[in-house]
C-alpha cells in the first residue's frame, strides 16, 4: 500500500521507524495532533525502551512491530500490563526491509516520493 493513499477509513497509513527515539516520538506527537488523519500500521524500535514501545502499541494499535533484538517476552508482558494485546512481532533480520519508500503530499496537490535502499 502506498503511504500517499488514504486507506478505507480515510486515514493515511504510517509505519514509524525508530518509534521510541527522538524523531519517532516527535512523529508520534504529530500523529496525535491530527486525529483521524493518520493510522499507524506498524512501529519499529531497537528494543531497549520496552515501556515506551509497549505504551505506543497500546495507544496506536499497530498490526506489526519490528524490534532489533529479541525482547518479545518482555514486550508482551509490558503490553498486557497496560491492558493491551501485542500484535505480531518481527525480530532482527525478520524485521528488516530492503527499501524504505517515503511519500509526501504537498498542498498544491503534487506528491513527492523517494526510495532509500536499506544499509
Amino acid at each position: 500500500m502506498l503511504a500517499s493513499r488514504e486507506d478505507s477509513r480515510g486515514a493515511l497509513p504510517v509505519i514509524l521507524l525508530g518509534s521510541t527515539g527522538s524523531i519517532g516520538t516527535q512523529a508520534r506527537d504529530v500523529i496525535d495532533a491530527h486525529p483521524g488523519r493518520f493510522r499507524v500500521v506498524g512501529v519499529s524500535a531497537g528494543g531497549s525502551s520496552i515501556e515506551v514501545l509497549a505504551e505506543q502499541i497500546v495507544a496506536l494499535a499497530p498490526a506489526f512491530v519490528g524490534v532489533a533484538r529479541d525482547v518479545r517476552e518482555e514486550l508482551v508482558a509490558a503490553v498486557r500490563a497496560l491492558g493491551g494485546q501485542c500484535p505480531q512481532v518481527f525480530v532482527g533480520e525478520q524485521a528488516s526491509v530492503d527499501v524504505v519508500r517515503a511519500s509526501v503530499e504537498r498542498a498544491g496537490g503534487r506528491t513527492i516520493q523517494a526510495s532509500f535502499p536499506s544499509c
